[in-house]
This record gives C-alpha cells, sequence and structure tokens, in this order.
C-alpha cells in the first residue's frame, strides 16, 4: 500500500493513480515553486500536493504520521523575493534578506497568535510549527468543507438570503477575534470554508507593521480596498470589514467590487440594484457607502456592518410576513365564495 499525496488516503501499489481522488503516482508535472510531494517535516508531517498559494506562501495536504490524520500545512513563500533551490530549500537574494527574514519573524508571530485560540468556533486549529528547509510552516486541523470559492464555481451568484447568512456568521467570528485584540487580515473567498454545520476561517494573513514593506511582501488582497494598504493602523482596524463587505457584493452580484484602477481613478463601484440584485434601499445605501467611501475617511466596525445584515433580515421577514398576511386573506375570500356557492346550490335544488 501507498499513500496518496493528493488526498492521503492509501491505496495498491500497483496502481498509477489514487482510485479515490485520481492523483498520480508520478508527480513529474509539480511546479518548481512548491516543495515535493512526500517531504518530511520535522519526521513527523508528510508534505502532499499545494491546493493554495497567495502572496504569504503556500498550503499543503499533509499528513501527521503521529496521529495519523489529514492535515494542512502552510509554508512561508513570499514569492516576490524568495525563491526555491533544489526542489526544497528556500532562499532569498542578498538585498531582500532583512526584509525575509522581517517577514518570516512576522509569520512566526502570527502562528504564536492563533495558537492561544484553539478553542474558539468559526476558526481552523494551528496546534504546531517547525522550521526547515530555510523557512518556517505551521500545521493546522483539516476542514472538511468547500471555500467560498469553489461554491462560487459551481453557483454564481450565490442566493441573498444564504451569502447573508454566512456573512453575519463570518462577523460573529470576526467580532470574537476583535475581543481578543486579533484580527483575520486576508480574507477572501478563498480563506472561508462552509461545512455541513458550521463555517471556518483559515490562512490568516501576517502583521509586517511597516507599509513599504508589506507592500512588496505581500501583494494587496483583492478584497481589501488599495487605501487601506497606505497606512498601518487603519490597515488592521478596517481591512476585515471591508473585506466581509466586498465578499458578500461578491456572493450575491456574482463580481468583483474592487479593482485597482477603478479605485485609483475613484470610479463608484456598480450597486448591486443596478445590476438587477433586489436589495432593500437603506440597505445597499449603506453597504455601497461602505465599499465605495475612503477608508481614512469614513470609521465603521463590525458592529455596525453587522447590523446593516440584520437590518436585511428584518426588513425581509417582515415582507415576507406581508406575503403570508394576503395570501390567508386569499384563501379567506376563496372560502366565503365556496360557502355561497353551495348554499346557493342547495336552494336551487329545494325550490327546483
Amino acid at each position: 500500500m501507498i499513500k496518496c499525496m493528493g488526498c492521503m488516503k492509501d491505496y495498491s501499489a500497483q496502481k498509477q493513480e489514487c482510485p479515490y481522488c485520481g492523483y498520480p503516482r508520478e508527480w513529474k508535472n509539480v511546479s518548481t515553486a512548491c516543495q515535493r510531494p512526500g517531504t518530511m517535516l520535522g519526521e513527523r508531517y508528510i508534505v502532499g500536493k499545494a491546493f493554495h498559494q497567495d502572496s504569504i506562501g503556500i498550503s499543503y495536504i499533509g499528513w501527521d504520521s503521529l496521529i495519523e490524520k489529514k492535515v494542512v500545512i502552510k509554508e512561508y513563500f513570499p514569492e516576490k523575493i524568495a525563491f526555491r533551490i533544489d526542489g526544497q530549500e528556500i532562499v532569498s537574494e542578498p538585498k531582500w534578506e532583512k526584509l525575509y527574514e522581517a517577514g518570516k519573524k512576522a509569520f512566526v508571530q502570527e502562528i504564536e497568535n492563533w495558537n492561544h485560540i484553539d478553542h474558539m468556533e468559526g476558526i481552523a486549529r494551528v496546534y504546531d510549527q517547525a522550521m526547515q528547509y530555510g523557512t518556517v510552516y505551521y500545521v493546522r486541523e483539516y476542514v472538511n468543507g468547500m471555500t467560498i470559492r469553489q461554491i462560487l464555481e459551481r453557483e454564481n451568484p450565490i442566493l441573498f438570503n444564504r451569502a447573508r447568512r454566512w456573512t453575519r456568521q463570518v462577523i460573529h467570528i470576526l467580532s470574537q477575534l476583535e475581543r481578543l485584540g486579533l484580527s483575520h487580515g486576508n480574507l477572501s473567498i478563498d480563506n472561508v470554508v462552509i461545512t455541513d454545520d458550521a463555517i471556518v476561517l483559515t490562512n490568516f494573513g501576517v502583521r509586517v507593521n511597516d507599509n513599504r514593506a508589506r507592500g512588496i511582501l505581500f501583494e494587496e488582497n483583492p478584497y481589501i480596498p488599495r487605501e487601506v494598504y497606505e497606512e498601518t493602523e487603519i490597515f488592521w482596524k478596517k481591512a476585515d470589514v471591508y473585506a466581509v463587505a466586498a465578499m458578500f457584493y461578491r456572493m450575491v452580484t456574482g463580481q468583483m467590487p474592487y479593482f485597482q484602477s477603478r479605485r485609483i481613478k475613484k470610479e463608484k463601484i456598480t450597486s448591486p440594484s443596478e445590476l438587477g440584485i433586489r436589495m432593500q434601499a437603506e440597505t445597499e445605501k449603506q453597504l455601497m457607502d461602505l465599499l465605495n467611501a475612503d477608508p481614512k475617511k469614513k470609521n465603521v466596525q463590525l458592529k455596525k456592518l453587522d447590523q446593516i445584515f440584520l437590518t436585511t433580515s428584518q426588513e425581509m421577514r417582515s415582507e415576507s410576513r406581508k406575503e403570508k398576511s394576503k395570501s390567508y386573506f386569499l384563501m379567506i375570500l376563496i372560502g366565503i365564495e365556496g360557502v355561497i356557492a353551495l348554499l346557493l346550490a342547495i336552494i336551487l335544488i329545494v325550490v327546483w
């Protein structure tokens, strides 16, 4: 038996590909930017296939050989300033070495932060780290579900009620983090996983406080407006708020809200109603005020954002009650007409 590097299930060594996920036994076409499948970390973790890459690093399917369980392994690999040699070791050019080390230090600090909140529901538990191959890794639990991106690949746009429910759940998780003095900092449709009974946030950002360093190390998240990146204090206070609003917009409209060219030209984002999406007028106004605003001039908090979607929920329930009332009234009228018709029929029979 051999272990599949795509799904970590065991299958017969006589087969050329995994019968469960189709991942080939030979990994000839693996990107040279990624760690080789089968690489060991600390004699405990097996690195499998890469399934996601962002400006911070690469996420791999992994296997914890100690507890015999599938995990996710995240590797610090800022592709702008780092490269891989011999398929494993990560190095940076001499001129970027200090920047690379600063980012690595910040990555380790975020691991420590998230290690302390493993009790919180809605957060993928980070439980170990390893320093090897010139970089650092963290190991987190594998969450069995679908990211919002994967759902959008099947259903685009997403139904308004479902998008609103998910958005409020994300806000609830972020509010708990906020009370602990933490923020996610890297929210996107790739980092929100929908399971059968919960929503889980994964793949946190890295707190690099120098604006120039953050710009070089990590590219802008398309769910956070350009202005937020221009000032450190604003970024960590408001990045999650703007990302949540942008993700909701993406779900219900089927298109991205933020494009750098539009933000530079000060063009307004097209509203959902202009795209044919039904939304209560006041709710839409508040949402678009947030998405179009200069973050430096507008102070919107998670509590206020939640209130926007709570109001929408109440309004929609109110509309639903009106519709039900109309249907009940119509049923009563139909019933009265039926009784009258029956009485008339009886009278005609008697008279006849």
